[in-house]
């Protein structure tokens, strides 16, 4: 059972570049001290969700005396600020209701306006969590305090990569990139990060954490960057399972002088003298297509993962040169996949975006039988987490 507020609903959205925790409980703005008494039937609330003004609704309620026993029920929670900058006094009703959340399990924490300080909400929880997720800046002293703690945790969602310092080297500058200790979160399993944080891994000596689902973000990486980030994601290929990678190259500016190389580059880079004999699904988020892209992808698929039974292909659009009549339909693309990849069951083509910004997915499967069989029509909520599932 759980609390409804007397008030509206307020539903959690989190950004695509972040894992969301989905949760029954809601809190709007409305909801006061004066609205929700200790004496109110709250029931057994396992799952909490708030954004924007709610925030501070649901930390202030939280917190009244008398709900130290609802506040122990709490396991998932998840706080999104949206434009909200909260004053001094926010950020310690923020703290007191993270102190007061004992046995939370999972911790969703977006949008506080000052990541490389705002961690301090984070001081005197004692909870041990399985999950974080959070825009917080990993180079914080309050955030790496707090991770040294959750000695627990097996998912890390992180917007934040350590900063590099650069080299005088006579002939270039070479990018010196900060380690993430081993000791911090020793027993990662479930990563979504940007592409630079997988170098500061890969310098851990030895690099023991042994990720099986990992998403990575190179949009806003340099093509440097992009090139030593790389070679680190191929080090976890003994391990992954699942791998979801992102890398839309429409744009402007650095991101548009990477588009020389493409998402079949990209595949052939990670799987050059590795095998990917463990990943058994492959997300890619991709840029333009055109007819050259399919066979040139299909070829690095099956080259380089040969045991892939779930593949999502998500170009963001046809590349401005293809002609309408060369753009090739979703069945006739999962064809050309089941064809060269013997171990495919699945393949889920993106539909172009439609005009409120809805994105939507086609789906076709294939069973022993060898037939492929559409299975209809999957919207972005039922593909965005797939690639953690276990």
């Amino acid at each position: 059972m759980c609390f409804t507020p007397p008030t509206t609903v307020c539903h959690l959205a989190v950004d695509r570049t972040l894992a969301s925790i989905i949760a029954p409980l809601t809190f709007s703005a409305s909801s006061t001290e004066s609205l929700i008494t200790p004496s109110t039937v709250l029931g057994n609330i396992e799952e909490v969700s708030a954004r924007g003004l709610s925030v501070m609704a649901f930390c202030k309620t939280i917190t009244m005396p008398g709900l130290q026993d609802i506040s122990r029920n709490v396991r998932s929670l998840s706080l999104v600020l949206e434009d909200i900058r909260p004053s001094s006094d926010d950020l310690t009703v923020i703290a007191q209701a993270l102190e007061a959340l004992t046995h939370l399990e999972q911790l969703t924490l977006l949008g506080l306006p000052f990541p490389d300080s705002d961690g301090l909400v984070l001081r005197n929880t004692s909870f041990s969590l399985r999950k974080f997720v959070s825009d917080l800046s990993l180079c914080s002293k309050d955030v790496l305090e707090f991770l040294a703690r959750q000695t627990c945790l097996v998912e890390l969602g992180t917007t934040s990569s350590l900063p590099t310092a650069w080299s005088r080297a006579p002939i270039r500058c070479q990018p010196q990139y900060r380690i993430l200790p081993n000791e911090l979160i020793p027993d990662l399993k479930v990563l979504d990060c940007p592409a630079s944080l997988l170098l500061s891994m890969l310098l851990a000596s030895p690099p023991t954490r042994t990720i099986t689902n990992l998403r990575v973000d190179l949009n806003r990486a340099s093509s440097l960057l992009e090139t030593d980030a790389l070679v680190a994601l191929a080090s976890f290929s003994p391990t992954l399972k699942r791998l979801s990678l992102r890398r839309d190259m429409v744009g402007s500016g650095a991101r548009r002088s990477r588009a020389m190389r493409s998402m079949a580059d990209v595949l052939d880079r990670i799987g050059e003298k590795r095998r990917w004999t463990a990943l058994k699904f492959l997300e890619l988020e991709d840029g333009p297509y055109d007819l050259t892209s399919v066979p040139a992808l299909q070829q690095s698929i099956s080259t380089y993962f040969p045991n892939i039974e779930t593949l999502v292909w998500a170009p963001s659009r046809p590349a401005e040169h293809a002609e309408a009549s060369n753009v090739l339909e979703p069945e006739y693309i999962a064809s050309i996949f089941f064809m060269f990849c013997p171990s495919l069951r699945q393949f889920i083509f993106s539909e172009p975006e439609s005009e409120d910004g809805e994105k939507t997915y086609t789906s076709f499967s294939r069973l022993r039988s060898k037939d492929m069989h559409p299975e209809g029509i999957l919207d972005s909520a039922e593909v965005e987490n797939m690639w953690r599932e276990t």
